[in-house]
């Protein structure tokens, strides 16, 4: 059933034809609303906003479109404007709720100004839906959470610093623990401080600004206790309360690097080993006679061959006493 106006309340028609053009066209849910807190006029985005329409609205007591929860307190603060009308927001920092007449909440901004007709004050209740700004808000403090939370608990060092000074904004424990610096002692420490090599600094910094980015960029960095330390950067320019920043995401790559090194060095020093070395094994097939060996393919080689072709060695020929007498008697002589 329709809800029925009480007696004596008066009409809409205390507002001007003019200023019913605006109501109906605002945006937002526009109510007006007496010294006793009974609606008196309620415009069309209000009926929409509340599920109420017609005389469902009129006669109605505000703190109904309240939930349960503020209605009490609710009373006293509409008590307290009654005494001062003057305009305000609603709830200044509170999140407020309007009830809907299906019983489901909306989070809403409400402000209120006087509005007096004929001697007569009333109430002008704005009402702004703000569902979707409330979810981009939460929206927003999840994602900022959870940034929060990757930065804090990166296992890289990440720091945030001026683009134009360098001078280091924001640092993450990793970093901290790296550099051997406290968290106060890097913020507002210029990033060259922690360089060795400022001019190659610079040409990275270049690179970030041609293209918003520099990815895999080699450096060497300083600690507090002096010591070198290779640094493999990734950095972005991003925007932070409002102004272009870089984020750097450092790894100390000096172990890396080291182990790395060593590694070339002993793969250098095998090669050269192995390019020295030729190991003749295994059962080689030999003729008793002429002393031919038979190689894989099945050819009887001179042993020469066989032995120089498979290894370092080479042979120089000469004669061995034994065989000198043998062979040459006539001019070999033994030594008394």
């Amino acid at each position: 059933m329709p809800h029925q106006p009480p007696a004596g309340l008066p009409t809409p028609r205390l507002i001007s034809s003019d200023c019913r053009i605006l109501l109906d066209a605002a945006p937002d849910a526009m109510l007006v609303v007496n010294r006793e807190g009974e609606v008196v006029v309620a415009n069309p985005a209000a009926e929409r906003l509340f599920g109420f329409f017609g005389d469902e609205f009129t006669g109605r007591i505000v703190e109904s479109l309240l939930p349960e929860r503020f209605r009490k307190q609710h009373k006293l603060d509409r008590a307290i404007f009654v005494s001062d009308p003057r305009a305000r927001p609603m709830g200044a920092g509170l999140e407020l709720f309007a009830l809907r007449s299906d019983g489901c909440e909306v989070p809403v901004d409400i402000g209120l100004s006087p509005l007096t007709v004929d001697g007569e004050t009333y109430t002008l209740v704005a009402i702004r839906d703000v569902t979707e700004g409330r979810r981009a808000q939460e929206a927003l403090r999840k994602s900022e959470r959870e940034y929060r939370t990757l930065f804090e608990n990166a296992n890289d060092c990440i720091m945030i610093f001026e683009l134009e000074n360098e001078t280091i904004l924001d640092v993450n424990p990793k970093a901290c623990e790296t550099y051997g610096f406290s968290r106060d002692e890097l913020i507002g420490m210029s990033l060259k401080k922690l360089t060795r090599n400022v001019a190659r600094g610079e040409e990275g910094l270049q690179r970030l600004l041609q293209t918003g980015s520099c990815r895999d960029y080699e450096t060497v960095h300083i600690r507090k206790d002096g010591t070198e330390m290779n640094i493999l950067a990734n950095s972005a320019i991003i925007e932070r309360d409002g102004r272009k920043v870089v984020l750097s995401i450092d790894r100390d790559d000096t172990g890396r690097i080291r182990a790395q090194a060593e590694r070339e060095h002993l793969i250098a020093e095998l090669t050269d080993a192995l390019a020295k070395i030729k190991t003749l094994t295994g059962i080689l097939p030999i003729c008793a006679s002429c002393k031919k060996i038979r190689d894989e393919g099945g050819e009887w080689i001179a042993i020469e061959s066989y032995v120089r072709d498979r290894s370092q060695a080479d042979f120089s020929h000469g004669i061995c006493p034994e065989c000198a007498r043998r062979l040459y008697p006539k001019y070999y002589k033994e030594t008394p």
